[in-house]
């Protein structure tokens, strides 16, 4: 498996060439609007995401698959964009590129991007609440949170705002107990 830190370095590039696309274009924002489609399909498709990472499958039928799910969806500089990652065999990194992506696109639009794992789907009104919380926190105008659900968290949430981590589940409380008390889990 690679690294988290190898995979950003690989992502960045891609992501950044995605907002140049868009900003030259002068449609940053249904870009982004598309990342996050792309990116909720992915989510919502275990079955699609193993396709896409599956080095056997050829590209071209990666780019066959991507027309037929995404050419009424999205706009077709977007979709040549991920063609091109399947030609390059980058899609098994395509979570990390719309992550970086939308880090980028959020910074240019100043919108404070906040990543929130959580135990069980929050609803509407708890993810209001946590905006609102996070607005004063970082004295932000706007904040954006891609959201998703780790049944491996026990419960609680992780939140990560650019570098900083806040981490209030019952497996970060529980690794932080037995960091003092110098047990290893």
């Amino acid at each position: 498996m690679i690294s988290r830190a190898i995979t950003d370095k690989i992502a960045q590039p891609y992501a950044e060439a995605l907002l140049e696309i868009s900003s030259n274009n002068s449609n940053i924002s249904s870009v982004t609007e598309e990342v996050k489609l792309i990116s909720s399909t992915l989510a919502n498709s275990q079955d699609l995401k193993s396709l896409f990472v599956n080095p056997v499958v050829s590209s071209k039928l990666k780019k066959d698959l991507l027309d037929k799910i995404f050419s009424q969806k999205i706009t077709q500089s977007t979709l040549n964009f991920l063609k091109i990652l399947a030609d390059r065999r980058r899609l098994y990194i395509l979570d990390s590129i719309i992550e970086k992506y939308l880090e980028f696109a959020y910074e240019v639009a100043n919108i404070t991007l906040a990543k929130v794992i959580a135990s069980v789907a929050l609803s509407n009104g708890q993810q209001e609440l946590l905006i609102e919380k996070i607005k004063l926190m970082t004295e932000s105008s706007k904040v954006e949170l891609l959201t998703q659900v780790d049944p491996n968290l026990i419960g609680g949430l992780t939140i990560q705002i650019g570098s900083q981590v806040i981490d209030t589940s019952l497996q970060g409380q529980i690794k932080q107990m037995a960091s003092h008390l110098d047990i290893n889990l």
